[in-house]
């Protein structure tokens, strides 16, 4: 089983602009193929502003370097935590499944934001009588 590995970087296109910041992306590796999933950051990074250092990404002399570097590694560990989940299950991560596991803004602490989250998106599985039940239960 090949293991999933992920990265933050720093203009990962190498594209120039005019005002020289640019966005950070999360690098995830899948069996040799490489997706890039965009983090929302408050100000984008000029390359003189990041460092690529492990949880030191972005410099101080950016105003919102603490932000980005907390979102940069609350995404980080988001995948993390998904590749240990699916190592320890030996089953194999795909890329939709580490998309959607990203964009989820639902609080797992909370129950309820958990189960509004499962019913509206919905494992492939799932009966549609069951789903009613669900959404009455809710």
């Amino acid at each position: 089983m090949v293991i999933a590995r992920v990265r933050p970087v720093h203009n990962w296109r190498n594209k120039t602009n005019q005002n020289k910041r640019y966005p950070v992306h999360l690098e995830i590796r899948i069996n040799g193929a490489r997706k890039y999933f965009l983090i929302p950051v408050p100000q984008k990074v000029a390359d003189h502003e990041w460092k690529g250092k492990d949880d030191a990404w972005v410099g101080k002399s950016h105003p919102f370097a603490f932000e980005i570097n907390n979102k940069i590694r609350e995404k980080k560990e988001v995948v993390n935590g998904l590749i240990r989940r699916y190592y320890l299950y030996t089953q194999s991560l795909t890329f939709p499944v580490v998309f959607r596991e990203l964009k989820k803004s639902a609080n797992a602490n909370s129950f309820n934001d958990f189960f509004q989250d499962y019913v509206n998106h919905p494992s492939d599985k799932i009966e549609p009588d069951t789903l009613k039940k669900y959404l009455a239960c809710l």
